[in-house]
């Protein structure tokens, strides 16, 4: 009999936190920490048996030599921190050479279960079972069992299991079905004792089975292998399910492998987790190569159970003995092959997982220091997020002293791009900041971070930020919807992706630039080309950009502004999206000095005179006063708000212009180059009676100062355009029979438009000066003279 211990850790607490790889919510196992005993000894083969759940673990030596050879021992380590302690060496008290306590164990919160199958106490071999109890601070033995009806060489606590409350013992070499038929005995925890509950066989069992081999234990059902059954061939193997249905354990189902053949020793290993059933073939000839092992899934479906998968190492040799033991989680199988050779024997664990539909190979661990003849992975529990592996022959403390492995089911990082983002559009290139923060490790691990996409329209400024910005170039769409991929890596497991939607609209109107206020003449271009047009930005390439214009003449002629543009202009783009802004276009009227010249003084100006007024035009540079359109001379009389009133009919005034420049004697400005440019006289001849009518005057006694308003166009040749003009002046009415003063005053420029001065300092008149005009507004009669009237007109005090 081959006393090898094989794999009896009960599976018994949930797996369903376990992640494997090759899918985003799959981690890689990875190397934890090797523990050993603190005393270890050549031959103990520490690690013949294990147990595992959550923050305790079990280990089996079994050849033990203190106090006797083979009396055997048993080790429990506990977490603390980031740290697995040796808690307790457990020893019986009635150990004896060869007990070979610690060839089984099992563990379930505080119950720890030890089998010794070569205890004599029942008969040489009949094998006992100790129970064990943590109290808080220590592990003290709670009872020894014994099979009620044990006989020698059955092995009692060949296998054990347990959940906390049953306690579940194989004696495979029990005889009632037949000589080593082998037989199950479960016990009962019951007002603070264990008491054996019932004693269980295969209907079918028959000689040299060996039911009780391996032992799994988990939500009322039991699962047992009788790997030397003879169906359907010799030594061929099968396992026993069994249910407790709150009274008795019954028989559930018998499972045979489907491609079972002689010595395949099918149940030598068993795994049970919720409806799925995991049992092992050591000695499975898979692919025709020898003892390669194999291992069997099998779901119950609610009314049987039903073979799910054969599961074989891609990589498989002859003599690996792939599940000689396993272990079964949600969706994950660990097989181990402890006669894997990447040295001599030196074992492997194989990791299966079922992705919806099939069961594949996703990996294979080894010991990080592994040897010849280490037989890693000859025993294996898993608890949680961590699996135990042994390797009973390592050497490290002497020839096959034993040691054990935790490997931890790291999980992989939760990948989190944020989002959905909306963006804005900006321009040819609108940007966002994305979040990726969020992504996170459950075992604590550092991440790296990638950022990709498969749009060319979209970039990165660091792709490996967990906070990048992103970049994204404008399209003709209003609205376009883009998608980012984070992949995020904890160095430990397969890298992990996320996506997040990016939408990027156009909502926003065009940036809508308007041109600075402008000043133009009369006769000016006004078109955007001379007067400034708009500029406009936008998202969208094409955008359309229109004016409208808003005219407000002014109702003085004697204002210098003729009118005033609001230009509106307006961007909309091919989204629909629109701004506004205004314009300011100011039009002048041509700035000209209307200066009355005495002309054939004294000329009578009373209601029954009539004859030629005389007057100088005296224009701002750059304008050609040699073109006045006479028929665009008006005269007329301004209100007290400066609005013109009362024009002279037309028809009323016979209009002459003499062109040149005015005599050098009247001293109105003493140019040195008296050429027309800027200069020109202008003759108005009427009748008084005609002009008294019109502007609605009234002469009484004494002198009347009036405001005399000239309007006019300037028709430019060379530029093919017309100004217009206004000039304003006093004249001074005298009455019949009196005589003016000739008076020489002086005019002050100190209210000329700023326009006009270049033209009178050309003449060599500075702002400052006084311009000398020779009897400036006054008008002679041939009668006495009287003055003294004064009065304010247009931009300049006048004095007469």
């Amino acid at each position: 009999m081959n006393r090898l211990e094989v794999s009896r850790a009960a599976f018994l607490a949930s797996f369903s936190a376990l992640i494997f790889l090759t899918s985003p919510a799959t981690a890689q196992w990875r190397y934890e920490t090797r523990l050993a005993a603190s005393d270890a000894a050549a031959v103990a083969e520490f690690g013949s048996a294990v147990a595992l759940d959550g923050e305790v673990l079990a280990v089996g030596a079994p050849n033990d030599p203190r106090p006797a050879d083979h009396a055997g021992a048993a080790y429990v380590f506990r977490r603390s921190g980031s740290s697995w302690l040796q808690q307790a060496r457990l020893a019986p008290p009635d150990a004896a050479a060869f007990d070979e306590f610690g060839s089984a164990v099992a563990i379930s919160g505080d119950v720890l279960v030890v089998g010794s199958p070569f205890d004599d106490d029942a008969g040489r071999d009949s094998g006992s079972v100790y129970v064990f109890r943590f109290d808080g601070s220590s592990w003290a033995q709670e009872a020894k069992l014994l099979a009620v009806a044990g006989r020698s060489f059955d092995n009692f606590g060949y296998a054990v299991a347990t959940d906390g409350q049953w306690i579940a013992v194989g004696a495979p070499f029990d005889d009632d079905r037949g000589s080593n038929s082998g037989s199950l005995v479960l016990f009962r925890y019951d007002s603070g004792a264990w008491v054996q509950f019932a004693l269980l066989t295969a209907s079918d069992g028959a000689a040299g089975d060996q039911l009780g081999m391996s032992l799994a234990l988990n939500g009322g059902r039991l699962l047992a292998g009788a790997p030397r059954d003879d169906a359907p061939a010799t030594n061929a193997g099968s396992a026993y399910l069994f249910a407790f249905d709150g009274a008795a354990w019954n028989e559930a189902a018998h499972l045979l492998p489907s491609a079972g053949a002689a010595n395949d020793e099918f149940g030598l290993a068993v795994a049970l987790h919720g409806d799925l059933a995991l049992v092992g073939a050591p000695k499975d000839d898979f692919d025709r190569e020898v003892d390669v092992g194999a291992a069997y899934v099998f779901r119950f479906d609610g009314s049987s159970w039903q073979e799910e998968a054969r599961l074989a190492a891609s990589d498989s040799s002859p003599n690996d003995a792939l599940a000689h033991a396993l272990a079964l989680g949600d969706d994950v199988a660990l097989l181990g092959a402890l006669q894997d050779d990447r040295g001599t024997n030196s074992g492997s664990v194989y990791v299966f997982r079922f992705n919806g539909s099939s069961w594949q190979q996703h990996d294979q661990l080894f010991a990080p220091d592994g040897a010849a003849f280490d037989s890693f992975g000859a025993a294996i529990a898993c608890s949680r997020q961590r699996a135990l592996f042994a390797a009973p022959g390592d050497d490290d403390g002497g020839d096959a002293a034993g040691a054990v492995y935790l490997f931890s089911a790291g999980q992989s990082p939760a990948c989190d791009a944020g989002g959905p983002y909306a963006a804005e559009c900006q321009g040819p290139l609108s940007t966002l900041l994305l979040d990726g923060s969020r992504s996170s490790d459950p075992d604590g691990d550092a991440l790296s971070y990638l950022w990709s996409s498969d749009d060319p329209a979209l970039s990165f400024d660091d792709p490996t930020s967990p906070t990048p910005t992103l970049s994204i170039a404008a399209s003709p769409a209003c609205s376009q919807d883009f998608s980012v991929t984070l992949t995020v890596s904890d160095g430990q497991s397969d890298p992990v992706s996320c996506s997040a939607g990016v939408t990027l609209a156009d909502t926003t109107p065009p940036r809508l630039s308007c041109p600075a206020e402008v000043v133009v003449f009369s006769g000016d271009s006004t078109d955007p080309a001379d007067a400034g047009g708009a500029s406009a930005g936008d998202c969208q390439p094409d955008v359309q950009l229109v004016y409208s214009d808003a005219e407000q003449p002014s109702e003085c002629a004697a204002d210098p502004v003729a009118r005033t543009v609001t230009r509106t202009w307006t961007a909309t783009d091919a989204c629909g999206n629109s701004s506004s802004c205004e314009q300011t276009i100011r039009v002048m009227r041509v700035v000209v000095v209307l200066d009355i010249l005495p002309g054939q003084c004294p000329n009578v100006r009373n209601s029954r005179s009539q004859g030629v007024l005389h007057m100088n035009l005296l224009a701002s540079p750059g304008l050609d006063l040699a073109h006045v359109d006479h028929n665009g001379l008006r005269l007329a009389r301004l209100d007290c708000a400066g609005k013109p009133v009362a024009p002279m009919p037309p028809e009323k005034l016979a209009r002459q212009l003499d062109f040149g420049s005015p005599p050098a004697d009247q001293g109105l400005c003493a140019c040195p180059n008296e050429s027309a440019d800027g200069l020109a006289d202008a003759s108005l001849k009427f009748r008084w009676s005609d002009v008294q009518s019109a502007l609605d005057l009234v002469v009484g006694d004494g002198a009347t100062v009036i405001e005399l308003v000239v309007t006019g166009v300037v028709y430019d040749k060379a530029a093919a355009l017309s100004r217009e003009f206004v000039a304003v002046d006093c004249l001074t009415l005298v009455p019949p029979g009196y005589r003016a003063a000739l008076n020489h005053g002086d005019a002050s420029l100190e209210d000329l438009p700023p326009e006009l001065l270049p033209g009178l300092e050309a003449c060599g008149l500075g702002a400052a000066a006084a311009v000398p005009l020779t009897m400036l507004g006054l008008l002679c009669t041939a009668g006495r003279t009287r003055a003294g009237a004064s009065r304010t007109a247009g931009r300049r005090r006048l004095r007469v």
